[in-house]
């Protein structure tokens, strides 16, 4: 898209049809190769503040309208693989989140937004992170990056602050 300024893009992701979702700070954009259009898809978007704001703060669990959510700070980004479903992992609120492709609702898929490390610093060694296992919805995470699934829809992604590679099917 000629002309167009993304401000700090923090990841993306090209589904099977040639457009381009990308993550930025606080909101999530799609590209759209057919129209050369960028559409808002989700998060509040161009609230520099919901960032700052967010880190350690526990969000609500994301559900309805994807816009009216915030994000914070995401860094992964993955498709289904039917391309049904966009899945972000929204770093800073320590959650992943699930978004339909089509009708661009969210929902919470993993995480309770509590982070799962012990604050003390000491938290990104082995053996010391207090992240918690179980139900997805219920696990602690500590700041989620990468997202990767498997050509049977399990979702692998890196805990970073856990020092850990999780897995939800």
């Amino acid at each position: 898209v000629e002309g167009a300024a993304l401000a700090s893009p923090r990841t993306m992701v090209v589904t099977p049809e040639g457009d381009v979702y990308v993550a930025l700070s606080t909101s999530l954009y799609k590209i759209d190769i057919h129209t050369h259009r960028i559409l808002h898809i989700a998060g509040k978007g161009g609230n520099e503040q919901a960032e700052r704001d967010s880190p350690g703060e526990v969000l609500p669990p994301a559900s309805g309208d994807a816009k009216g959510i915030i994000l914070s700070s995401p860094r992964g980004l993955a498709l289904s693989p039917d391309g049904k479903y966009l899945y972000i992992a929204d770093t800073e609120a320590n959650r992943i989140l699930r978004v339909d492709r089509k009708t661009y609702t969210i929902a919470t898929l993993a995480g309770t937004g509590e982070r799962g490390d012990d604050r003390s610093g000491k938290g990104h060694r082995p053996g010391i992170a207090k992240s918690a296992d179980g139900d997805a919805l219920t696990s602690k995470l500590s700041r989620p990056h990468a997202l990767v699934i498997d050509r049977d829809g399990t979702i692998y992604l890196t805990d970073s602050f856990a020092n850990r590679i999780r897995m939800i099917r």
